[in-house]
């Protein structure tokens, strides 16, 4: 896919759309180490983008290998911190890694960007009961 030399921006801007499209494709079929690959490619192309990091991030969710989904969702919401989704997921794996405080960190950051979104309210509760506070 990227063997290509590209010669102006139009086609790095195509490529990574492409290349984008691919990985959430391979992400809805669960071929995670495909989606890692296409996403590292797509990451040393274009570093600067956090949809980049955080479909990293659910790869590595999906392959359950906690450490890495964390660094990724956490570089992503470092380059945009307003991600309501980036949140949530990255709460999510705090609570497979039993990191409840940081979850509810996370999903209440979800919430006061997007209060439309319930199953984020579900997931704040749900760490609150696996701390045994409920």
């Amino acid at each position: 896919m990227f063997k290509k030399k590209v010669s102006d921006s139009q086609n790095i801007s195509d490529i990574i759309k492409k290349g984008k499209t691919q990985a959430r494709q391979f992400l809805r079929t669960q071929q995670y180490d495909e989606a890692i690959k296409t996403l590292n490619q797509l990451i040393s192309i274009d570093s600067s983008d956090p949809e980049n990091y955080s479909l990293l991030g659910s790869a590595y969710k999906g392959k359950r290998i906690w450490d890495q989904a964390c660094l990724n969702y956490r570089t992503a919401l470092e380059k945009n911190p307003n991600i309501p989704l980036t949140c949530a997921l990255l709460g999510e794996v705090y609570n497979s890694m039993n990191k409840h405080e940081d979850s509810i960190t996370c999903f209440k950051k979800a919430i006061s960007l997007n209060p439309w979104h319930c199953n984020n309210y579900y997931n704040v509760s749900r760490s609150y009961i696996r701390m045994g506070k409920f």
